[in-house]
């Protein structure tokens, strides 16, 4: 029997021109953990991890223990918009590929968005709540997972608190109120030759969402629906396809979905990918984003990204409208190591 430790760290330091976050300038650790393996069954693990148990690309129920920096909303990849979680974890592993993880939170931990001052503030939050977090906290997670062959299967169980802190109207003070959620989810991911298709579906006792006439949190049971699938065409053609469903059941509590499609193809050996993401948004919630991008690799260590984003829609609170006077042109250089 032999006892392994490993450990990885992961930091970033960031510039922020329009000072969006309140720092102009900022250091983040996103990972540094300890890992000790006692035998081939049995792991253990403290620090702060990036976990990602999501199936689907984007805004998932799956990802509740992953906080992100929606700063800029989805200019930045998600790979660069997660950040780590400080946890302690146990997994055991068991014959025919059974896996047992379970990790407890001690620390709080929220996903960002930009400030009231900023363009990217969403219009679903009021201004008075001037910490721009995000209050949904995750104290304990487990999951049971499977494969079977070329399928995937995830069951999954959160508990939590939302830490509501409810603007009192006449004043600029807080109601807080703390209320325990449970969230229970399905995840299956199939493979076949050219294409995978995933589904995610979660129901949580205790959502939280605004109500618009009173500025308000409200709580109620929520049900969530993601499904995707990616296919690989002959001619090196990759399509991916998600759709999302969130839906309140209290009677006037709000139902949205929307659609996140991106296409991309290389050319010239892989030094030149063109892509272009597209995402509708419906259900009284109408919008849409465009997203278009060229990017360049050379010598395996240099990128050059030029792109750009374009929103429309009327809703001032939809997922893409609300940002209808934020289109950008971007040009990205990478130097990889």
């Amino acid at each position: 029997m032999t006892k392994t430790i490993y450990w990885k760290t992961s930091l970033r330091l960031w510039h922020d021109f329009e000072k969006t976050n309140d720092q102009q300038e900022k250091y983040e650790v996103r990972e540094f953990y300890f890992e000790y393996r006692l035998n081939e069954n049995l792991n253990f693990l403290i620090g702060k991890k990036i976990n990602l148990w999501a199936r689907s690309d984007e805004m998932s129920p799956l990802d509740f223990i992953t906080p992100e920096n929606y700063s800029y909303f989805l200019l930045w990849d998600r790979s660069q918009r997660v950040t780590g979680t400080y946890n302690i974890e146990a997994s055991y592993y068991w014959e025919n590929n059974n896996q047992v993880q379970l990790i407890l939170f001690p620390y709080k931990q929220t996903s960002t968005f930009a400030p009231p001052s900023s363009n990217w503030h969403p219009t679903q939050y009021p201004l008075s709540w001037h910490d721009h977090t995000d209050y949904r906290q995750v104290e304990l997670a487990a999951k049971y997972s499977k494969n079977l062959s070329q399928t995937d299967l995830d069951l999954i169980y959160f508990r939590g608190y939302h830490p509501f802190a409810q603007p009192a109207l006449e004043s600029s003070g807080f109601l807080a109120t703390d209320e325990i959620h449970n969230t229970y989810a399905l995840a299956l991911a199939q493979a076949f030759e050219n294409h995978n298709i995933r589904f995610e579906l979660s129901y949580q006792d205790k959502g939280a969402w605004v109500n618009q006439k009173t500025l308000q949190k409200q709580v109620d049971k929520k049900i969530e629906i993601n499904l995707g699938i990616d296919y690989l065409f002959p001619n090196d053609l990759y399509v991916n396809i998600q759709y999302v469903h969130h839906d309140f059941l209290q009677e006037d509590g709000p139902t949205d979905s929307y659609w996140l499609v991106q296409a991309q193809n290389s050319f010239f050996n892989d030094s030149l990918k063109a892509s272009i993401k597209v995402g509708y948004s419906d259900k009284g919630n109408n919008g849409t984003l465009v997203n278009p991008q060229l990017e360049y690799q050379w010598a395996g260590q240099y990128q050059l990204r030029l792109g750009g984003f374009v929103f429309a829609g009327n809703n001032p609170y939809g997922l893409f409208s609300q940002y209808q006077n934020n289109d950008l042109a971007y040009l990205e250089f990478h130097y990889l190591f």
